[in-house]
């Protein structure tokens, strides 16, 4: 069947998202009319050259055939053609402003990754949200993409690493996470926190800060901050390597990387509130519990109080350096955190995506 598609195609989650389901739906023998947002970026020739026949697939597209959009709830006013219209927002606040309001009610359906998300559509506008989980490439992201360099770079005599991953923000609980790694150990402790937090939004001086708070902790030489890498592939090497990966986010709209991690058979530590719930529990993830009340969700750069998100206070601290010494004394594995990884295939996402549409699978 045709299906009309927008989206990025960039690095971004929302874009990686897109290009993960073209291609899944392309396995299912779908003619997918991509219209990116945005120049195409692909981390091989081989991505690059599919991707852009399926946006050759758009100068002739079929104008009664169903579009998807995955994008943003404040830009859902465009479409394709004349068929059905499904819109996909991935958002991490629990309130919708009046513009986001009136995009969200434009399309024929929606769709979002979480039942998280699908209760703050039904309470925020009163419309049904259909849920499709993202996905994780399991064929990427494994034990097996562990290799020697990385493990003599991050691993010298024994160490244990916590590892991070995703852009400087304080929605993502990069303001806590560097203090509570200094309380949690000390200088004698055989322990390392490696960071890739690279952000392109940030101007130079915003990333200084984050780099200098990180840099005046008292364990400021067991921290390694990395600059970007290239692609997938390296990211799975990355984790593939390390020990535990650390995600003390107030909220996420879905969090593909903790997902990637626990692909790769990895503990993670992370919070009990918004996307990431819908594959997280008490089996698979070492949990940071909430308190019963959220915060005004407020960073001063992309974020202005406009909704809610999880309050980390002490409690949540403690529980998060108790969670970090446990892991380091103890070095468990997640065996069941692959067994949750098979359950999300981007097969699976665009099966649900399909059904979702009113499409045959």
């Amino acid at each position: 069947m045709n299906i009309n598609l927008m989206g990025s195609t960039s690095n971004t989650g929302y874009g990686i998202a897109t290009k993960y389901i073209v291609g899944a739906l392309h396995k299912l023998d779908h003619k997918v009319s991509l219209f990116s947002k945005g120049n195409i970026q692909a981390d091989t020739k081989e991505e690059l050259d599919f991707l852009n026949d399926c946006a050759a697939n758009a100068n002739e597209f079929d104008y009664d055939a169903p579009t998807l959009q995955i994008w943003h709830q404040f830009d859902l006013a465009n479409r394709v053609g004349r068929g059905e219209y499904t819109a996909m927002p991935i958002f991490e606040l629990n309130k919708f402003n009046d513009i986001e309001k009136h995009h969200l009610g434009f399309p024929d359906r929606l769709t979002v990754c979480s039942s998280w998300a699908a209760s703050i559509i039904e309470e925020q506008i009163g419309r049904k949200a259909d849920v499709v989980p993202l996905g994780v490439d399991s064929s990427v992201f494994n034990a097996e993409a562990r290799t020697d360099e990385l493990t003599a770079l991050f691993k010298p005599e024994d160490e244990y690493t916590f590892f991070n991953i995703g852009k400087w923000e304080k929605r993502k609980g990069h303001d806590i996470l560097g203090r509570c790694f200094d309380k949690a150990f000390n200088k004698t402790d055989n322990v390392r926190l490696i960071m890739m937090p690279y952000n392109p939004f940030l101007t130079a001086r915003q990333t200084t800060d984050w780099l200098n708070q990180y840099g005046g902790l008292s364990l400021a030489s067991k921290i390694h901050v990395l600059p970007a890498v290239k692609g997938h592939k390296d990211v799975a090497a990355a984790m593939a390597t390390v020990d535990c990966g650390v995600f003390p986010a107030r909220a996420e709209g879905w969090n593909m990387e903790l997902l990637e991690m626990m692909s790769c058979g990895k503990p993670v530590i992370t919070t009990n509130y918004s996307a990431h719930t819908e594959y997280c529990d008490a089996d698979n993830s070492f949990l940071i519990e909430p308190s019963d009340d959220l915060e005004d969700a407020y960073d001063g750069i992309w974020f202005h109080g406009q909704g809610e998100w999880m309050d980390f206070d002490l409690d949540e601290e403690e529980e998060l350096i108790e969670h970090m010494r446990f892991c380091y004394r103890n070095r468990p594995d997640n065996p069941q955190g692959i067994v949750t990884a098979g359950r999300f295939s981007w097969e699976n996402t665009a099966k649900t995506l399909l059904t979702s549409m009113g499409v045959t699978v």
